[in-house]
């Protein structure tokens, strides 16, 4: 499932960035299209694993929806436009909120089984 999202662009300037993003396995993946997206209008394509992402949270609203990804390292949404250091933004267009939200809840379901993996990995002072 691909939904199509928008990345306001703080300062108000115009400048937002449109794409599409699905859930491809263990991975978010981002397609950005559009002169914002890289220079001269070529899409760019950001495959982040689900292992790098802290939360995501979704809200539905009137006008559409949006979904919040905070990353545990600020480096992970490098490659990201208009992600700010920890975290990035997905607005969606009122026709798309139910698919974006099926796509929040397979991501969220990835996140939590990663930090589940990763906690039964994890070494306590018990076990040096």
């Amino acid at each position: 499932m691909t939904v199509s999202f928008t990345i306001r662009d703080p300062q108000g300037a115009g400048s937002d960035v449109r794409g599409r993003v699905r859930f491809g396995g263990a991975a978010v993946v981002l397609e950005f299209e559009g002169e914002s997206a890289a220079p001269f209008g070529v899409e760019r394509k950001v495959v982040i694993d689900v292992e790098e992402f802290a939360a995501c949270s979704f809200r539905r609203g009137v006008l559409g929806a949006r979904l919040q990804l905070w990353a545990l390292d600020e480096g992970a949404l490098g490659g990201v436009p208009g992600a700010a250091d920890d975290g990035v933004l997905l607005q969606f267009a009122r026709h798309d909120r139910d698919a974006a939200e099926a796509l929040a809840q397979r991501v969220r379901h990835a996140i939590d089984e990663a930090v589940t993996r990763s906690d039964r990995g994890a070494v306590g002072p018990w076990d040096c």
